[in-house]
């Protein structure tokens, strides 16, 4: 194998007649960009800069932490998937594929060209902003396990636009400078990327294959597995091994525990014992009590800006899941979808994240004003969370009045069911924010606690005294 920077590529061997060719694992290459960044700024080429119109020649990790800041503090955040595992430096953390693959992510561009275009941050984050998108998009290529980013002649010009973004993708990676020599992620991006190429055509055009996912060529299967074992024996015989893995194939189709640091592409379980755990809490509450059931009213709007947007992208996602692959509903769709002629301030994010025109849900605003206020008094009633299902029932009861009385023109024929799926999923964003909240909490009460030992232990020579 031979990489040189100046483009000249020796990616493969032959036995026996049949071409071999070298990969760098894609997951690997991710970790490596990842960890690379944390200790150097990216120096893009200047032909690069020019090409693709960037403000700046610099990537640095700092626009992607000040994200991470600026959405601490806030329940709707522009980038759920950033949290604190993306930043830790540790050497088993550091391991893990999932927190680069989020860092360097489409969606970590779009939160950060949010800031820019519309909070006032500096406008040479956009350079960040542009390697991230670009580092999603070949992440997402090179490790697909669908059909949607797969090599196919199919659609031949989607074929060669993939193709294309390739080779631009590997120039700009081995013109840029990466501290004072030329790093192993330029010659592993190189790589692969050439031996990607060179076997999707091989598979579609000389053995006629339909498709060919990215990850038939990574390691991550073999990571998984061999993780799994190592967890339930760190130094196993090979005789261990083969009763881990025979355990493992049972175990597998009965319960899923598994937090890999690949991703885990085919696996399919039968039941877990959560679906079993979810039983109904009897109804001990007749009708008459549960109309009492008095509800703190929440007003319509979201406060905070950057808040507004996320929790328009929120809503939009609600809306395709439910209306667009449940229901089907006309009439839903009519009143909750924004028209092309409707004036729609907050859904900036939904637009920076609409890679392919007509992919996501842009809520109307008559949808955002009723689904803010419901949100508004969940937060308002904390109870409806910690009581129990008819507590629960009885706050999407008395929405779905409020909605009869004050947004008539909301159909209610999937009413229940959409105010019904907010309020599950937004049980999910409500629990990791509090676990974050906790975990970040916990962590400054340790780093004080060992301030104030270093300074218990300090010399006393040195102590400073105060002179009246």
């Amino acid at each position: 194998m031979k990489v040189h920077q100046d483009g000249t590529i020796t990616n493969s061997f032959y036995v026996d007649g049949h071409k071999v060719a070298m990969f760098a694992d894609q997951s690997h290459l991710m970790k490596s960009v990842r960890n690379m960044l944390f200790k150097h700024n990216f120096i893009l080429a200047p032909e690069t800069v020019q090409k693709y119109g960037l403000p700046s020649d610099i990537v640095s990790l700092l626009p992607i932490i000040e994200l991470a800041k600026w959405q601490s503090t806030r329940f709707f955040k522009i980038a759920p998937h950033l949290d604190d595992s993306c930043f830790v430096e540790g050497s088993f953390s550091k391991m893990k594929v999932k927190p680069a693959q989020s860092l360097l992510s489409r969606e970590t561009a779009s939160a950060i060209r949010t800031l820019v275009h519309y909070h006032g941050k500096p406008q040479w984050w956009l350079t960040t902003a542009w390697f991230c998108d670009n580092a999603g998009q070949w992440s997402d290529i090179m490790s697909s396990r669908h059909a949607k980013w797969a090599f196919s002649l199919k659609k031949e010009d989607k074929y060669l636009e993939i193709k294309q973004f390739l080779a631009d993708f590997m120039e700009d990676v081995r013109t840029m400078k990466v501290g004072d020599s030329f790093k192993p992620i330029q010659t592993g991006i190189m790589l692969t990327n050439t031996s990607m190429v060179e076997m999707s055509e091989f598979y579609l055009r000389e053995k006629n294959h339909e498709t060919l996912l990215g990850s038939v060529f990574s390691t991550d299967a073999l990571e998984n597995t061999n993780m799994q074992i190592r967890d339930k024996n760190k130094a196993p015989t090979a005789l261990e091994v083969l009763y881990i893995i025979r355990t493992l194939v049972a175990s597998n189709f009965t319960k899923k525990k598994f937090k890999g640091n690949c991703q885990d592409d085919q696996s399919q379980w039968l039941t877990t014992l959560e679906e079993i755990r979810r039983l109904k809490t009897p109804e001990d509450m007749t009708a008459e009590e549960r109309e009492d059931i008095d509800f703190i009213m929440g007003s319509e709007g979201i406060e905070d800006r950057s808040e507004a947007y996320a929790f328009t992208c929120f809503l939009g996602c609600l809306f395709k899941r439910t209306i667009c692959t449940k229901s089907y509903c006309a009439k839903c769709l009519q009143v909750l979808k924004k028209k092309d002629d409707e004036a729609m301030q907050l859904d900036k994010l939904i637009k920076l994240k609409e890679y392919t025109s007509g992919a996501l849900f842009p809520p109307s605003n008559i949808a955002y004003k009723f689904f803010s206020l419901v949100e508004n008094s969940v937060s308002e009633n904390p109870s409806v969370y910690r009581d129990g299902i008819v507590v629960w029932n009885a706050f999407i009861d008395k929405m779905v009045g409020v909605a009869n009385d004050k947004f008539p023109e909301i159909p209610p024929c999937h009413l229940h069911l959409i105010v019904n799926r907010f309020m599950h999923m937004r049980a999910h964003f409500w629990t990791k924010f509090l676990n974050q909240k906790r975990r970040s909490d916990e962590r400054l009460a340790k780093d004080q606690k060992k301030k104030e030992k270093a300074a218990s232990h300090a010399s006393k020579s040195v102590m400073g005294y105060y002179i009246p």
